[in-house]
C-alpha cells in the first residue's frame, strides 16, 4: 500500500504482507465506489446473492478493513466487494486466498496440543 510505513520486521521497499495488500485493495475499491461504510452495508442488502453472501450488518464493512484484525471471512469480503459495485473482485479473492494461507501458516507455528492431548489447564489454554 503506497504511503504505508513498514511493519516491524519488514524492510523498507519490500512488498507488504498479503493481509495488508488485501486491505489496501479493498480500501481502493471503496474509494473508487465513493460509498461510505454505511452505504456499503446498505448496498449489501441489494447485492446479496443466493450464494450465501447475503447482506451484512452496518459494522461489517469497516471491520473487513481494520488492520489489527485477523483476515476477514470470505462471506464478508464477498459482500464488501459486491457492495462497492466496481471491478476488482478477482483480485480481491486472489489477495484473500494469499492472506488466508499466510494466516494458516502462522497458526500452524503455534504448536498447540491436539484436542486428544489436553490433560491440564495449561494444555487447554494453549489450544
Amino acid at each position: 500500500m503506497p504511503g504505508t510505513r513498514p511493519r516491524p520486521g519488514q524492510h523498507p521497499g519490500s512488498r507488504p504482507p498479503p493481509h495488508l495488500r488485501l486491505v489496501g485493495h479493498l480500501m481502493s475499491l471503496k474509494e473508487r465506489s465513493g460509498c461510505s461504510y454505511a452505504h456499503l452495508a446498505s448496498n449489501s442488502h441489494i447485492t446479496g446473492g443466493t450464494d450465501g453472501t447475503g447482506s451484512v450488518s452496518a459494522t461489517t464493512p469497516k471491520r473487513v478493513v481494520d488492520l489489527p484484525k485477523d483476515v476477514p471471512v470470505e462471506r464478508a469480503v464477498t459482500a464488501y466487494v459486491r457492495a462497492c459495485g466496481v471491478s476488482g473482485e478477482e483480485e480481491a479473492f486472489r489477495l484473500w486466498r494469499a492472506a488466508r494461507a499466510e494466516s494458516r501458516g502462522r497458526l500452524a507455528g503455534l504448536r498447540a496440543p491436539h484436542v486428544d492431548g489436553i490433560r491440564t489447564r495449561a494444555d487447554l489454554a494453549a489450544v
